[in-house]
């Protein structure tokens, strides 16, 4: 029931943003912040759909400012860690295969080891935090103000619904241009007399894309 909803509200949103990413990208921020607490209220309240974003958009009105800042100084955190943990893997891999003359080969045997980390750190640490660190934000806005009142509802998910609606014909918009694209530029990859072609017999190597580069100035 609830993961129906979460995918549902999911998708809602993905378009909103999507439909306000393409008037100049702020307004996309603006409905990102606006509706990312749409799944707590989706959990905690039991609303569905545009019922949930709605009410995620009244508790974060008036509060935009705060919420932004406070998901960026979390996101600037999680980022600090992940330069710090990649310079501490590039150092260890240049002590192993550099400057102690170690041939290559076998500092990168410890990439997996790295790789696992990353992946345990991604997934049990700052995936975990982001979810609980949004929910006490949540939970204060849900705290500072009532209820979204029936008429505020129903102004909200007009918006919500036009931001929908435009996200769809974006899309749609960049599945038609995509479609095009591949219809009058993929034939062109498979003719032998076409510089990019890639029945070009392999013995020829890469000089008819160097060619066409030359061409090009």
């Amino acid at each position: 029931k609830y993961l129906i909803s979460f995918a549902w509200a999911s998708v809602l949103i993905s378009f909103a943003v999507l439909g306000g990413t393409m008037l100049l990208i702020i307004p996309g921020i603006l409905l990102s912040i606006s509706l990312s607490m749409s799944i707590y209220v989706i959990f905690m309240e039991g609303k569905k759909g545009t019922q949930a974003m709605a009410a995620s958009w009244h508790y974060v009105k008036n509060y935009w400012g705060q919420v932004f800042w406070r998901i960026l100084a979390f996101g600037l955190i999680v980022f600090a860690v992940s330069i710090l943990y990649l310079f501490i893997m590039m150092s260890v891999i240049f002590m192993k295969g550099g400057s102690f003359g170690v041939d290559l080969a076998e500092s990168v045997k410890v990439l997996p080891i790295f790789k696992l980390i990353q992946l345990a750190m991604q997934n049990f640490l700052f995936i975990p935090l982001g979810i609980i660190y949004s929910y006490f934000i949540y939970l204060s806005l849900r705290t500072a103000k009532a209820g979204v009142p029936e008429t505020d509802v129903e102004n909200i998910k007009k918006r919500i619904v036009v931001f929908v609606v435009l996200g769809i014909f974006v899309l749609l918009a960049l599945l038609i241009f995509a479609t095009f694209s591949i219809y009058k530029y993929l034939p062109m990859f498979f003719d032998p007399n076409s510089p990019v072609s890639l029945a070009v017999p392999s013995s020829a190597g890469l000089y008819p894309l160097l060619e066409l580069f030359q061409n090009s100035f």
